[in-house]
């Protein structure tokens, strides 16, 4: 009697950077592989930028995803059309040639599709918005079951790509929000879909041959005995020369708290040393305060270094999430208003609201005095995320064995609510001081475009309340962001705004 024939699961994940990655992206894509295999599930096939380089990083079978890359939104969203018209049996509506061809082959040929965790379903990042939206399009006219991982929806779409996402989400037969504001807007979106929150995917990662305290001692590193750094190039409103400052300055306040060897881990650039790409720059400028960054790291080397520190400060999301997932103390550093959203919901599910601030909060001494807090009660940390973390880890097998069962055609046991602990705040007026720098910033942001007419006024309307402040802390922040606020030109109007993290 044969054997029965193993299912085939194409998986969508921002993967095959070749010579350059990106250790988020990567760790969402690996982690997804390797908890499908658990469940016995490896008849898989990633789409990926660079096929020949996921091959022979996860062992899978690979080929050229849609792509969308290098187009501005209205480019990206009028080559999305054309796949749906492929899709929909208009032979000329690409070239022969074109990769959608054989990605809608692919997909109409197999059993399930899994769209892996990410950052990216957000009018911010079109072209993957647009190749998830058409993965999900073709998964939908074929028949077969879609689950979408760990998300972050949002913050802010387009009236048309809110809803192209809200067909994604109802095309979905299973789907995860990984923080608190994600999961209302897919609520909002698509109401009475499946849908979870849960925490990041890659919050399972485990390390490759050997433990987090033996991949750190092989790195030259005392495990417990040093901090981690993870900056990305995003400056928000305060632009990218100051940033390097910022850096400089906030490196040197950390060594002076701590008395510890500072790490940078590096979560994008070439894995050639040779090559010299995005956070090189950063570990460039550090370099003369002492701080130590080695080369380019797979993400599973990544995890484990970060999940070995004695504290984390990071501008980087899943420099966050390594840490926290090893009960490592937290301060988190966002650029603009998406990756609050991701950050604070992050340190949110693990009752850490208020151990976040916005990277403006650098110049004015409000982050060195929180990562002073953070390092002050980094006992009382570490045990309150130790303490929760078992509930968490246990959510997360839930939620890939409901994955497992959607992609094998069962029907999935759906996880309850996050476990979120309680929470530990912090003391004293910091808080809202870090609150108020919040809103600064994101006065400032709403001011250059990322936010619509109604929130830009809400938020003027915020900064003229704060001018009223006592705090002389806030005199000089407030007075950079009114000016920014009455001189910088809109985006949509031919400015440029914030960027954004990877």
């Amino acid at each position: 009697m044969p054997s029965p024939r193993r299912p085939r699961i194409v998986v969508v994940g921002d993967v095959g950077g070749g010579s350059t990655l990106h250790v988020g992206d990567e760790a969402m894509t690996e982690t997804a592989v390797a908890e499908l295999r658990r469940r016995g599930l490896d008849g898989l096939l990633l789409l990926s930028r660079n096929p020949a380089d996921t091959r022979a990083r996860y062992g899978v079978a690979s080929i050229q995803r849609i792509g969308f890359a290098g187009l501005d939104h209205d480019a990206v969203m009028a080559r999305y059309d054309r796949v749906l018209r492929l899709l929909e049996g208009d032979g000329d509506a690409l070239p022969p040639g074109d990769p959608a061809h054989t990605v809608i082959r692919t997909v109409r040929d197999a059993d399930a599709v899994l769209i892996a965790g990410g950052g990216n379903i957000t009018t911010l990042y079109a072209e993957h918005l647009a190749e998830r939206a058409a993965v999900g399009a073709i998964a939908a006219r074929a028949g077969i079951p879609l689950a979408i991982g760990g998300q972050s929806l949002g913050p802010d779409f387009s009236a048309e790509d809110s809803l192209r996402v809200a067909a994604l989400l109802r095309s979905s037969h299973l789907t995860a929000a990984r923080e608190p504001g994600s999961f209302a807007l897919g609520r909002a979106l698509a109401p009475g879909t499946r849908l979870v929150e849960t925490g990041d995917d890659a919050v399972l990662l485990g390390p490759a041959d050997a433990s987090d305290e033996e991949i750190a001692r092989r790195h030259g590193l005392v495990p417990g005995g040093f901090v981690a750094l993870s900056f990305s190039p995003a400056s928000g409103v305060m632009g990218y020369a100051t940033l390097l400052d910022d850096l400089r300055h906030l490196a040197g306040s950390i060594a002076a708290h701590t008395s510890l060897p500072l790490v940078l881990v590096r979560h994008e650039g070439a894995m050639d040393p040779a090559d010299s790409l995005a956070d090189d720059a950063i570990a460039v400028a550090l370099a003369p305060l002492g701080v130590a960054s080695p080369r380019m790291l797979d993400a599973r080397t990544s995890a484990a270094l970060t999940r070995s520190a004695a504290l984390c400060v990071t501008s980087r999301y899943h420099g966050a999430v390594f840490a926290l997932a090893g009960a490592v103390p937290t301060v988190a550093l966002w650029p603009e208003r998406y990756s609050l959203q991701k950050m604070q919901g992050l340190l949110a599910h693990h009752g850490l609201d208020d151990w976040c601030a916005p990277l403006s909060a650098i110049g004015t001494g409000h982050a060195e005095r929180l990562i002073s807090a953070a390092w002050e009660h980094r006992g009382a940390i570490a045990e309150h995320l130790a303490s929760a973390r078992p509930a968490a880890r246990a959510h997360a097998e839930q939620w890939w064995d409901a994955v497992a069962a959607v992609l094998t055609g069962r029907e999935p046991s759906i996880p309850g609510p996050y476990p979120t602990p309680p929470r530990l705040d912090l003391e004293g007026s910091l808080a809202a001081e870090l609150r108020r720098m919040a809103a600064l910033t994101l006065a400032a942001e709403g001011a250059g475009g990322h936010a619509g007419d109604d929130e830009a006024a809400r938020w003027q309307a915020r900064v003229r309340e704060l001018e009223t402040s006592s705090s002389w802390r806030m005199t000089a922040p407030l007075r950079a962001v009114s000016g920014f606020l009455r001189g910088h030109r809109d985006p949509a109007r031919g400015g440029r705004g914030p960027g954004g993290v990877g």
